[in-house]
């Protein structure tokens, strides 16, 4: 249709944020171009060779893009959002939780938004922020499995290990929940902890046995390397229910 009528350049745009839905940013970032050489004032346009740059690694010519396109439409939150996940990878967290805020009072109650600021202020260790983030944003009606995930650990850094079981829950099935906490102890030195939520979850359920018997096997490595300067290691401990 563009080769037939050249008016119609903006069809690039379509035909690049397919290729992105494709995962293939190189060939996203092409079309975007195309439109940029009619029209170097489309914002959309500078997103997208944003977000190509930005799947590609290229992480200095995509914050360049996302900027161009904030200038051109500052009340776009998308593009808030890009650029803050940008600065989460570059562990810029402050920078990032500055974008998602930005883009919170354009599209308050947007989950994605509440999520990724939820999880700066994590990266900040601020984990009661992330937590009161992560809650509003299942307010908002999304029940998304990783939104859950996200509480759950901020709500197990805050030592409620019981809310952070239910949310575990919510978010996934009863044995894997166990994992999770396993796993979430298992990182953070309690091993001990770790051990008793893995047998939680391989009782649950037989077919969760590899997964949770490999972490347990782990754990109990941890807890033996730990022995020595851990007095009470011998005293049991049972996994939260």
């Amino acid at each position: 249709a563009v080769d037939a009528d050249p008016t119609l350049f903006r069809l690039h745009y379509r035909i690049g944020d397919m290729f992105l839905k494709k995962g293939l940013p190189e060939d996203a970032l092409q079309h975007f171009q195309e439109v940029l050489k009619r029209d170097d004032r489309d914002a959309l346009a500078h997103e997208g060779v944003g977000e190509a740059y930005f799947r590609m690694g290229k992480e200095d010519e995509a914050e360049a893009s996302f900027r161009k396109a904030i200038l051109l439409q500052p009340d776009r939150w998308q593009t808030h959002n890009f650029l803050g996940m940008l600065f989460d990878r570059q562990k810029r967290h402050q920078d990032a939780l500055a974008e998602y805020e930005q883009g919170l009072r354009i599209r308050p109650h947007e989950a994605m938004l509440l999520n990724n600021a939820g999880l700066a202020n994590y990266l900040l260790g601020r984990y009661e922020d992330a937590a009161r983030s992560f809650q509003q944003a299942l307010r908002t009606g999304s029940g998304q499995q990783k939104i859950y995930n996200n509480l759950g650990l901020a709500l197990a850094k805050l030592n409620h290990d019981h809310d952070a079981l239910e949310s575990f829950r919510k978010g996934g099935s009863e044995e894997e929940a166990y994992n999770k906490l396993g796993v979430f102890y298992l990182s953070n030195g309690k091993a001990k902890q770790a051990i008793a939520c893995f047998k939680k979850a391989i009782e649950l359920s037989p077919r969760y046995y590899d997964k949770a018997n490999d972490n347990l096997a782990t754990a109990k490595r941890a807890l033996e390397k730990n022995n020595k300067c851990n007095q009470d290691s011998t005293k049991p401990w049972a996994c939260p229910s």
